[in-house]
């Protein structure tokens, strides 16, 4: 088996034990049973860490999808080191900031929450979760505030045109019409020979 099919059996079966409680010596046991020895499987660590690195790079210029993907990359490699998983869960994190799409919020906490079970006594990611929560109640306090104001304006709104339709039951005057003919004739017949206009000089 070629390096690179050795390497994609192992991403493989890790991902099918993702749910069991790894630990260093089970993935090397699993690199070992696969085929791979020593000097492959520290290869693998140093795949893991290019991973990582790219991920940060990609995170401190705020290109969270590539960040996203490294880490991915890293996790898959080692489901259980911590450092890939809360730079997930950061990642994730601040992509929800720009975002606002619940699904990033739901990633970066899922991946906080994994990082605990490998390190119960994890203080980042309790920080992480505590955090992500705040935010959320924060985000969602808001949302009802604006539904209120909204309600409120539109309230006031239909109060004011109401109002409006009701006061203007008067009847508009008559628009302004041209004589008719019968009065033009009337007009036409009065005399005004005998008005009087005085001139001044």
């Amino acid at each position: 088996m070629k390096q690179e099919e050795l390497l994609r059996a192992y991403i493989e079966k890790i991902l099918n034990l993702q749910d069991e409680q790894l630990s260093e010596a089970h993935l090397k046991k699993v690199a070992f049973e696969l085929g791979l020895d020593e000097n492959a499987y520290e290869e693998l660590k140093q795949v893991y860490e290019q991973h990582l690195i790219r991920g940060n790079t990609f995170a401190e210029h705020k290109n969270w999808e590539e960040a996203i993907e490294e880490y991915r990359h890293a996790i898959d490699l080692n489901p259980m080191k911590t450092e890939g998983l809360l730079a997930q869960s950061k990642a994730y994190e601040s992509f929800w900031k720009e975002s606002g799409k619940r699904l990033h919020k739901e990633e970066a906490l899922f991946y906080a929450k994994r990082a605990l079970q490998f390190d119960p006594d994890l203080k980042e990611a309790v920080e992480s979760i505590g955090r992500i929560q705040d935010r959320a109640e924060k985000r969602t306090g808001s949302m009802r505030l604006l539904a209120v104001v909204l309600i409120g304006l539109l309230a006031a709104l239909s109060l004011i045109t109401y109002n409006a339709l009701r006061f203007s039951e008067i009847p508009p005057p008559e628009p302004y019409t041209a004589l008719d003919a019968e009065d033009a004739k009337e007009a036409e017949e009065q005399d005004f020979s005998d008005l009087k206009v005085p001139i001044r000089f």
